[in-house]
């Protein structure tokens, strides 16, 4: 299945602070997908608060976050991610011959062993070799940075059976050619205040995603209400929508 379901699954160090900056907070800031988020704009997610010098990052775990092992316990039991899983997933990142280890390689000493490493449980520091503006593009935000469990590296991280994170839904079936599934994980960490109220997250309890190629096929199963979102929307598809269906592009 690939990277797909990372967002669903699994966690990274930091997101946009997007209640805070985005439409329903001041609006200060245009979060697009894919796109770089200046520091400013960013927030904690695995990780409560960060301090930088020109010489290394320091991170603080938020507590209380748990790896979801819910349907995983051949892999391992649910446990409190710490210090140790962070360092595990940066050196586990940097490593990768793609993505963040051609840019990081620059700015973070090696070798890794000795220059990431925690400080009790729930402090984590990397020292640099200098200090780069980006550093959160590499470490944090990244879709190859999302951390996974070390034990789901043990057991096989290509089988998604042994998938355990900490995000906000658990994988529970992948079927070839049709669908991916999951659930909501009830221990998840998140929570969203609208209009003054705090709700859990995430909202619903199932989330299916069906393996559609064709695009009309994808475009029909949109329009009739079959899905309820589509992630990737072609231009030719998106003015078609917006002369019939306006409000389907929209998210108030």
């Amino acid at each position: 299945p690939g990277l797909a379901y990372a967002t669903n699954v699994l966690d990274r160090l930091m997101v946009g602070d997007y209640e805070k900056y985005g439409p329903r907070g001041t609006g200060e800031f245009s979060f697009t997908p894919y796109g770089n988020i200046p520091i400013p704009f960013l927030r904690g997610a695995l990780i409560e608060s960060w301090e930088t010098s020109p010489k290394r990052l320091t991170f603080h775990v938020r507590r209380g976050i748990y790896w979801q092992a819910m349907g995983k316990e051949h892999v391992m039991e649910s446990r409190e991610y710490t210090a140790h899983d962070l360092v595990f997933n940066l050196r586990r990142i940097l490593k990768n011959p793609i993505g963040a280890s051609i840019v990081a390689a620059g700015f973070i000493k090696t070798p890794y062993e000795e220059t990431i490493y925690p400080v009790g449980d729930f402090t984590a520091v990397v020292e640099l070799e200098r200090y780069n503006i980006d550093w959160p593009m590499w470490l944090a935000l990244d879709i190859p940075c999302v951390h996974i469990a070390p034990e789901t590296v043990e057991a096989g991280p290509d089988e998604w059976e042994n998938l355990v994170g900490t995000g906000p839904f658990v994988f529970d079936e992948y079927v070839l050619g049709s669908h991916m599934g999951f659930v909501r994980n009830p221990d998840y960490w998140r929570t969203t205040i609208i209009n003054g109220v705090e709700y859990e997250l995430p909202f619903i309890d199932e989330l299916i995603m069906p393996f559609i190629p064709d695009t009309a096929t994808r475009m029909a199963a949109l329009r009739t209400g079959v899905l309820d979102a589509c992630v990737v929307v072609e231009p030719a598809d998106a003015a078609s929508f917006e002369m019939t269906t306006p409000e389907m592009l929209r998210i108030e």
